[in-house]
């Protein structure tokens, strides 16, 4: 868990991969605290881990903003976790009135950009790089 992570974000973050996990046909597996990803995919028999989710939970609506920004970083660290073929490594988002869903794959094949905050930097701090993902590279797996 992070230090800026309270408990309401990761129920929020629980609900998401509840919800993946279910149109999977799938078990979540809730994450302990300092666990690596926000969520797990468990099969139900044998139970097995079947892949893991980063979750980024929105308050705003799904065309709000035409792009989502996720750490490089972050989707390296779930291409990295993939264990077999079978493996899911997905970045899902949630919005106010949608969730969208991309494997890590295909959220790395997006472009990168360094990550610009609103504080000062020092002359030689490089910043982060994120991928930016195009809204429409999500697959919608809002519930109807």
């Amino acid at each position: 868990m992070t230090v800026y992570e309270r408990p309401e974000h990761r129920e929020a973050q629980q609900r998401v991969v509840e919800a993946i996990a279910r149109q999977l046909g799938l078990l979540p597996w809730h994450r302990p605290t300092l666990a690596p990803f926000d969520g797990y995919l468990v099969t139900p028999r044998p139970k097995a881990l079947a892949g893991a989710v980063e979750v980024k939970v929105r308050t705003c609506a799904r065309v709000t903003y035409p792009t989502c920004v996720v750490d490089v970083a972050k989707v390296d660290a779930l291409l990295a976790s993939r264990r077999t073929d079978a493996w899911l490594a997905l970045f899902a988002v949630r919005w106010v009135d949608a969730l969208g869903v991309i494997t890590a794959e295909r959220a790395a094949a997006c472009p990168t950009r360094p990550f610009s905050l609103t504080r000062p930097r020092d002359a030689g701090d490089v910043g982060d790089r994120v991928y930016d993902i195009p809204i429409e590279a999500f697959a919608d797996w809002s519930c109807p």
